[in-house]
This record gives structure tokens, sequence and C-alpha cells, in this order.
């Protein structure tokens, strides 16, 4: 359940007590102080609580055309 827009607590973490946390969604595994964000800088340690300070937000925004390689003239005729 997101906190406010775009902030939500994160799923793969866990508690390492005395305030710090690890995230787990990637090969780093930061281990983060209260306040501190890892290194991806979308995940920060609240309250002995890991949050996405991204949730709901757009990643990419592209527009493509329909027909790409290899499927030039797929469809043709219709």
């Amino acid at each position: 359940m997101p906190i406010k827009d775009g902030t939500r607590e994160a799923d793969l973490y866990r508690k390492l007590g005395e305030g710090r946390v690890q995230c787990q969604s990637c090969a780093h595994y930061c281990v983060l102080k209260p306040g501190e964000r890892g290194r991806c800088g979308v995940k920060q340690n609240t309250d002995e609580k890991l949050y996405t300070l991204v949730y709901g937000k757009a990643c990419a925004a592209n527009i493509d055309p329909i027909e790409k390689k290899p499927f030039f003239h797929f469809f043709t005729g219709y």
C-alpha cells in the first residue's frame, strides 16, 4: 500500500538490527543505515523499513513504430 505518491514499502529486504536493513533487489545487496539510500538511489531506509521511492512511476516512455525489423511488412495486405 503506497504511503504517498511514489513511496511504498519494498518487498525484497531484511532487517539486520540496530536500525539497518539489507536490500535484496539486486546483486549489490546494499546494507543501509537509517536515512541512507541504496546504490540505485531509489530505495531508502526509513524507520528500519526499506521504502521504494519510485513506485508506480514510469521508467521509460518511448514512441516506437509498429513495423520494426525483422517484421517489416509482415501483414501488408491487412
